[in-house]
This record gives structure tokens, C-alpha cells and sequence, in this order.
């Protein structure tokens, strides 16, 4: 059985997901991943949410929000798959003229585009929210050394897929583009899906 290329495309942005959502979803819950302090003890998970109760709710409407915008960001990337394509042949900026033919389609995307921004402005902000507040509790139960390379690991994941995350969204609205989230780096969608192409647009 052969798999059309809008098939490949979601199995590997299906694939690329699950491996980064694993990793993202710990950076967000800090207070239970990174190692701390009890008297004489490391903490347990539940020690943990136990001493900060406060911060754990805190990571939990963070990871709300980051799981908010990762519903946004893959239902963008089933869109562009859908109604768009990634031609090697034709230049990058190919769909800048090709859309203006498919109006509908412009449109959409500046919407889909606008609202994945907006998303990951408002993740960003939340996130750095709970990087700030899960760093200074970790701090008044430092257990040392054993703490520093989950710490620092985690949040450079985290910074790394929210910055990654607000470029795409930013350059693509700004460009009028739809770059993709998932595919192969510096990927962009730049030509209409065969299967959404007017019959009598030649392209």
C-alpha cells in the first residue's frame, strides 16, 4: 500500500510531536521532575506537591495552556497539509503569488496564522511565569549538584520550543507564509494542494 504524500507528512509531524511533547510536558511541571531537598532525604513526587502546593497549581494551568497550544499548532499543520504543499522545485516564496488565486485560502491562513501567534505569545508568557516560580521554590529546597543538569535541561527544551514556536507563528504572518511546525527545518508550504487546485488556475 502506497501512502500519499499528505499522509507521510502527518505520520511524521505525528511522530516529531510526541517526541517533543514528552520532553515540554516535564519542563512545565518543574516542582516534580527536578530533584529536591527533605531534611535528610530527597523528596518523593508527593513531598513535592506537598511543599508546593501553590507552584504545582501553577505548573498545572501552564501545562494547561502549553497543551492549548499545541492543539492550535497541529491543527495548523493538518490544515497546511491539506490545503498546501511543499514543492523542491518551485522557490520558497512561490505561494506569495500563487494564493493571491485562492482568496479563500489567504484568508484562512492569515487566520489560522493570527490565532497561532497569539497562542504562543500567551504560553510564553505563562511559561515564564513558572520557569520564575518553580526556580525560586527549588531554590529553598536545593539539594545540590543533583539538581543543576535536570534544572537547566528542562528549561532550555522549554525555551527552545516556545522560541521556535513564536518565530514560525510571527514569520509566517508576517510573510504571509505557512511554515511548518513539525517537517523538516526552515520548511515552508509554498504551493497549493493538488487536490484543492483550481482545474483551470494553470501553475
Amino acid at each position: 500500500m502506497k501512502l500519499s504524500i499528505d499522509t507521510k507528512q502527518r505520520i511524521q509531524s505525528g511522530f516529531t510531536f510526541c517526541l517533543e511533547f514528552y520532553k515540554v510536558l516535564m519542563g512545565s511541571f518543574l516542582i516534580l521532575f527536578v530533584p529536591q531537598q527533605c531534611d535528610d532525604h530527597l523528596c518523593t513526587m508527593t513531598e513535592n506537591i506537598q511543599n508546593e502546593l501553590a507552584c504545582f497549581i501553577v505548573n498545572m494551568i501552564s501545562c494547561l495552556f502549553l497543551m492549548y497550544l499545541y492543539f492550535i499548532e497541529l491543527k495548523r499543520e493538518n490544515w497546511c497539509i491539506t490545503y498546501l504543499d511543499i514543492d523542491a522545485k518551485k522557490p520558497n516564496n512561490n505561494l506569495d503569488s500563487e494564493i493571491e488565486q485562492y482568496p479563500k485560502i489567504k484568508d484562512e491562513m492569515k487566520i489560522i496564522n493570527l490565532k497561532y501567534k497569539k497562542n504562543a505569545m500567551i504560553c510564553l508568557v505563562f511559561q515564564g511565569v513558572n520557569i520564575i516560580l518553580s526556580t525560586t521554590f527549588i531554590g529553598l529546597h536545593w539539594p545540590g549538584p543533583a539538581a543543576v543538569a535536570p534544572l537547566l535541561g528542562y528549561i532550555i527544551l522549554m525555551c527552545t520550543k516556545l522560541y521556535n514556536t513564536f518565530f514560525i507563528s510571527r514569520a509566517s504572518l508576517k510573510e504571509e507564509r505557512a511554515y511548518s511546525a513539525y517537517l523538516t527545518i526552515s520548511k515552508t508550504y509554498n504551493t497549493i494542494d493538488e487536490d484543492h487546485r483550481t482545474p483551470q488556475i494553470q501553475l
